[in-house]
């Protein structure tokens, strides 16, 4: 990153009841997303993009109660918001709740920049246990993975493929989507503040004791700088050569310190605000800066850079990068390898030597990966086929060999896991053939004939409960019989049962009611009768005894007040 000449303001705009500016809410043009209050509507807000003209536009308009942090992004219309108890999902004009089945109290959350993906970080009540959860602005929660330490910061990447959280002990660890550890990092401050650079390359953290430190994609740190203050909140360049950070002093004097570090760990630019920053943003390509203030103000700055040039990659960082993708290869780490290079031609198109290096690891690891899923084939062991073609698709996503292998290795699954399922039909182990066939859905779900056994399989288990019914029902067992005939419908419906679980249903309650009837529980036996009645109007036996219950009843009614008469 070339250094930093000046740092200009471009506008400021005080909007009181207005919520910080998120990571992700700043875009390369200088346009800021907000959520500004409508005048006179109560917790109502418009999400409002501000372009660094002053020209605004208002995206939508939503409601929610007081939050404790509110996340945007400059390129999607959805929202989070975060109170100690509750995360709202608001999107295309619905509000849901994250987890809302559980009692837990929100630590931290993060939304990634295409507003899909969603993390959270939480404890149970007592703050006795912690947690992890990933999901979708839908509400769905991909995974839960607890954590052994107390959580103190999530973050996302903006494509939502990394995940990084932190905690009070100074731990920090960078997991995938699908929940795998890609490193962990361990130093022995508190973490306050987290961000993520695209695919992962750069992840940015901040303790309560001001240290400011960048690691890279193989769990490394980069730099690392000494700021004074408890570092509140962060931002990071796409590129990850510029640290945006916001540093509140030991001594509590309503200020805030604003610092531009650079990949080097070096201050580029240092601003004392004489108000309580809350929020930070820092544009992709770090020529836009943003912050917020406590009380409803919000600022943008243009950040100059020198001769140098503009380049999100300088030439330090582009050799770092080659330098740590050779270290990376020599380990095998070939999927780390080509996002440093994938990101590093994102940055600089005309970069030859960084082409060669990914189109030659690819060549080499897509002979490598198909020769090893291949072998793994013929050794029946589909799933270690199938591992070696997924990390061959984060590799060399075009290899076309790939989804024409992958199709061989579901059909070979798919035939091997059918035949043991038939097997398990003929001895009759119903719920093995179910496990397997189901097994099939879940990773070839067009299969036609895994579902037609299903259906079979289905058909099978309806006729045992049905038959398990008429016995039951011989034996004068009609709660078990019906018990029965319920769960053949549940697994295969027809009028014909659900005819026969109403007459069962009917001769139980009428069977009920008459035991009450013997048993003189008079007012028992009437509920019953009617019960009966109400199913099946026309039930003779049902009409001539609710008769004699009810006029028992009245009768012993009448007796007991009689009874209460002569005392008086």
């Amino acid at each position: 990153m070339p250094s930093i000449r000046t740092v200009n303001l471009v506008w400021e705009r005080k909007v009181r009841g207005s919520y910080a500016v998120a990571r992700f809410a700043l875009d390369d043009a200088g346009t800021v997303t907000l959520a500004l209050p409508r005048p006179l509507e109560a917790r109502s807000y418009d999400l409002t993009r501000l372009a660094a003209d002053g020209a605004a536009e208002v995206r939508t308009t939503f409601a929610v109660e007081t939050l404790l942090e509110l996340e945007a992004s400059a390129e999607s219309d959805c929202v989070i918001g975060m109170t100690s108890d509750d995360l709202y999902l608001i999107h295309s004009g619905t509000k849901t709740r994250f987890l809302p089945e559980r009692r837990i109290i929100f630590v931290d959350s993060a939304l990634s920049l295409d507003g899909s993906t969603v993390v959270a970080g939480f404890s149970d009540v007592a703050g006795s246990s912690f947690a992890l959860a990933v999901g979708d602005i839908t509400g769905r929660v991909s995974w839960l993975r607890e954590a052994d330490a107390p959580l103190s910061a999530v973050a996302v990447s903006p494509d939502g493929a990394l995940i990084c959280q932190a905690a009070e002990t100074g731990t920090i660890w960078l997991l995938d989507s699908a929940r795998r550890e890609h490193w962990l990092f361990e130093q022995e401050e508190p973490v306050h503040a987290l961000a993520c650079a695209a695919r992962g390359l750069f992840t940015a953290y901040g303790t309560s004791a001001g240290t400011v430190g960048v690691i890279d994609t193989g769990g490394t740190r980069l730099w690392e700088a000494r700021l004074k203050g408890d570092v509140v909140s962060l931002s990071l360049s796409a590129d990850g050569g510029l640290c945006a950070a916001l540093v509140r002093p030991a001594v509590e004097d309503g200020t805030t310190i604003l610092c531009l570090i650079d990949d080097n760990g070096q201050i580029g630019w240092e601003h004392v605000a004489e108000k309580r920053l809350v929020g930070l943003a820092l544009s992709p390509n770090g020529r836009y800066l943003a912050a917020s203030a406590r009380d409803g103000t919000h600022t943008l700055y243009e950040v100059v850079f020198g001769q140098a040039g503009s380049s999100a990659y300088a030439a330090a960082s582009l050799e770092r990068t080659l330098r740590q993708s050779e270290l990376n290869h020599a380990d095998q780490d070939a999927a780390n390898v080509v996002r440093l290079l994938c990101a590093a031609l994102d940055a600089r198109p005309g970069e030859v030597t960084a082409c060669e290096r990914l189109l030659a690891i690819q060549s080499e690891q897509t002979g490598t990966l198909l020769a090893h899923a291949r072998e793994r084939l013929n050794c029946e062991d589909c799933a270690g086929a199938l591992e070696s073609l997924a990390l061959l698709k984060t590799i060399a996503p075009e290899e076309p060999e790939i989804y024409m292998l992958l199709k061989e290795v579901r059909e070979r699954w798919t035939q091997r896991e059918i035949a043991a399922a038939d097997a398990a039909l003929e001895t009759g182990d119903f719920d093995a053939a179910e496990t397997r066939l189901k097994g099939i859905l879940a990773f070839a779900p067009h299969s036609l004939e895994a579902r037609k056994r299903i259906a079979d399989l289905e058909i099978r288990r309806a006729r045992e409960a049905d038959a398990e019914a008429e016995r039951l029902l011989a034996d004068a067992q009609l709660e078990a019989s019906l018990a029965s005939m319920e769960r053949a419908q549940q697994i295969a419906a027809s009028a014909e049962r659900a005819e026969k679980i109403r007459r069962t249903q009917i001769a139980l309650e009428f069977a009920e009611g008459m035991r009450a009837y013997d048993e003189k529980k008079y007012r028992e036996a009437v509920f019953q009768f009617k019960k009966v009645l109400a199913r099946d109007p026309s039930h003779a036996d049902a009409k001539r005894q609710l008769k004699f219950a009810q006029r028992f009843e009245q009768d012993s009614n009448e007796a007991l007040n009689d009874r209460f008469g002569r005392l008086e």
